[in-house]
């Protein structure tokens, strides 16, 4: 919702840019803040960049540049091959996250509640505009890619990886905001400025903290999983703030998904670690 509302007036690397830089301050400010300093190590430095460009430059700018012609609701459906491709990766990659019976039907559930709440009729509009269709599935992509990546890969403290990888992701993205689309001469509205702050400190921000520390903690296939609650999330929000009042499509389609949750992320009975079976 906040990137369709920031799109509106600003355009997509711009508005990646400035939101990736809103979150870099912070985060260094936090882990200063907390008596950490960025490590100088080509090895950490590699990790930074990997995550800053492949899980926030690039997505952020091909999913932002995507929902200028696509909308919302197929958005959300396209969002939802972020957790299939995770589990398929992290099956290939990770040692202790194999795809089970009992996971890829949970996925499954997932994507099918997805297409369920946001509507078939979405998907009628699938194909009309491809190249922005990629782009968003390109970003999926990218999330599943750097969630196996840090699942695998990242060992140093949450919010230093945070504030690394938000800041690389700035870095990178500053040059080609200012190459295609003259910033400075952007016009935002009121709308659009609220919006990428929202997106920089908390969508970002506080996000990349949550982010790296669940992933070290639950792993790569139970994270992703947040990304079939995201449109869950939107109709709980419609009936809270709009008074909307869901069909009994929706409550079909939030069962399906608290049902494809479940599955992914239950609990063996016997040894308290994640079920393998």
């Amino acid at each position: 919702m906040f990137i369709k509302i920031g799109v509106a007036t600003i355009p997509p690397t711009t508005m990646a840019a400035a939101r990736l830089s809103l979150a870099a301050i912070m985060l260094v400010a936090i882990a200063l803040a907390q008596g950490y300093r960025l490590p100088f190590t080509l090895r950490a430095w590699a990790a930074f960049t990997f995550v800053g460009v492949m899980g926030n430059a690039v997505p952020f700018t091909l999913i932002a540049w995507g929902e200028l012609e696509v909308d919302s609701g197929l958005a959300a459906i396209l969002m939802g091959f972020m957790p299939v491709a995770t589990a398929l990766l992290a099956h290939t990659f990770v040692g202790d996250e194999r795809l089970t019976t009992r996971r890829a039907m949970g996925v499954l559930c997932g994507f099918s509640g997805t297409l369920l709440l946001v509507g078939f009729s979405a998907l009628s509009g699938l194909g009309a505009q491809a190249a922005a269709q990629l782009a968003v599935v390109g970003g999926a992509l990218c999330y599943a890619i750097t969630t196996v990546f840090v699942r695998r890969f990242a060992n140093l403290p949450d919010v230093l990886m945070a504030a690394g990888a938000v800041t690389t992701g700035a870095l990178a993205i500053l040059p080609l905001a200012f190459f295609f689309e003259s910033p400075l001469s952007v016009s935002p509205s009121p709308a659009s400025m609220a919006a990428v702050v929202v997106l920089g400190l908390v969508s970002t921000g506080f996000a990349a903290l949550i982010y790296f520390y669940l992933i070290r903690t639950v792993g790569a296939a139970i994270f992703s999983q947040v990304n079939f609650l995201t449109p869950a999330i939107g109709v709980a929000f419609g009936m809270i703030f709009l008074d909307e009042l869901p069909g009994a499509d929706a409550w079909s389609a939030l069962a399906l998904i608290v049902i494809g949750v479940w599955l992914v992320t239950r609990r063996s009975r016997s040894g308290g670690k994640q079920d393998s079976g």
